[in-house]
């Protein structure tokens, strides 16, 4: 019967070796007459002269070697021209956050071969792990290829897995703050968008509705004449005389001139205003997106185009109402409901801004002006610390 010799790749994004080893033998258990165990390799000795060695590597044990085989690594798969670019940057993100590598390498009859893969395979699943083949190909526990030589992947999205969920500092988080967690990381994981388990999780116990719903309603309406005042500002070439004569009938209309901040008034009374100031305040369709759903105008919360939310911030409050029209039909949302669309909030926030840190792409209309216009949106009404909206510099907090 011929023999063969095959090598397949674990990658893992954690170090526990001993629960690797407990992993391989209780799933080999039934084909093993002996198993050594040494410091750095296992060596499984199978039943019709087969044997299974198995070498491994840790960041923590082996840093400049295992750093150097993951550069190697990263850049091996950046190299690749790839069809789906959202599945190739999140495998380099994947890449990034390996920290440990097991080498299998099988010596047994080939009619074993597809039995023993398997096997591997329920390795890599209950480790976590992405299983690198000798081919080149890089696959899921299940067989999906991620990305092979030619770049082709068979699935639509992939997420990252760090290795967080087995860190003792987050068993110890509260009930809310686990719920936050697992409510972002669902939907990152269905919109293939990596951001670190690590994210401190918004904790309810921490925030409250610091705002009354009237104040709420007055920074509404203000970041909402801001950004059409912003558009007219755009269409009529900077020439912000004509622009605010567009604007002045809203402002009228919702008696809206002590609804602004300083640095608001001397933005409107400028007047040649700088481009970046302009775009600054054109992205405060974002705000206003966010009061309204805060507020109960909308039922979803998405991330949108600006051209989607500009859409649906003058369908609200260009169309012949008044302050106390909007105020009467406000319903504000519960304390858990806007802390859990904060959590998420944040990790597109960190998403966009590590994107473009490393020119990365991603599938959604967020860039980080927007998602910070939207922490402070939020970060203004539910904490007590932000009391005046020009202040607010929220900065996302990471668990050790």
């Amino acid at each position: 019967m011929k023999r063969i010799q095959e090598s397949i790749s674990l990658y893992i994004p954690h170090e526990e070796v001993e629960k690797m080893y407990q992993c391989i033998y209780d799933i080999f258990y039934p084909h093993v007459q002996y198993q050594e165990k040494y410091r750095s390799y296992y060596r499984f000795h199978l039943y019709s002269n087969s044997q299974m060695f198995i070498q491994f590597i840790t960041r923590s044990k082996s840093l400049q070697t295992f750093q150097t085989q993951i550069q190697n690594l990263y850049h091996s798969i950046e190299r690749r021209a790839c069809k789906n670019i959202y599945v190739k940057q999140n495998l380099m993100y994947q890449v990034a956050l390996f920290q440990s590598a097991y080498v299998i390498t099988l010596e047994i009859d080939e009619m074993y071969r597809d039995q023993f893969m398997l096997l591997i395979m329920e390795v890599a699943e209950k480790m976590e792990a992405l299983i690198f083949w000798e081919s080149g190909e890089i696959s899921n526990s299940y067989g999906e290829v991620l990305l092979d030589r030619n770049g082709s992947s068979e699935v639509a999205t992939f997420f990252p897995m760090d290795g967080y969920y087995n860190n003792e500092t987050l068993q110890r988080l509260n009930t809310s703050m686990k719920n936050h967690l697992l409510y972002s990381n669902a939907i990152l994981q269905e919109q293939g968008i990596y951001a670190p388990t690590k994210i401190c999780p918004i904790d309810d116990d921490k925030y409250y509705i610091f705002q009354e719903v009237e104040d709420i309603v007055k920074r509404m309406i203000a970041c909402a004449c801001l950004a059409v005042y912003s558009d007219y500002v755009l269409q009529e070439n900077f020439h912000a005389i004509e622009a605010y004569k567009k604007i002045e009938q809203v402002l009228e209309m919702f008696q809206a001139y002590p609804y602004f901040t300083c640095d608001e008034i001397e933005y409107l009374n400028c007047a040649k205003p700088e481009k970046e100031t302009v775009f600054y305040f054109l992205k405060y369709y974002e705000c206003a997106y966010t009061f309204l759903w805060i507020l109960g105008f909308i039922p979803n919360f998405e991330v949108l185009t600006q051209d989607r939310i500009s859409n649906f911030v003058v369908k609200y409050f260009f169309q012949g109402t008044s302050t106390q029209a909007l105020l009467q039909h406000a319903r504000l949302r519960s304390k858990e409901e806007i802390t859990q669309q904060m959590d998420l909030s944040q990790r597109y926030l960190w998403a966009a801004e590590d994107a473009k840190r490393l020119k990365f792409q991603l599938p959604f209309a967020i860039n980080v002006l927007q998602m910070k216009l939207r922490m402070q949106t939020f970060a203004w009404v539910v904490n007590k610390k932000y009391e005046l909206w020009d202040e607010i510099d929220y900065q996302i907090d990471i668990m050790p």
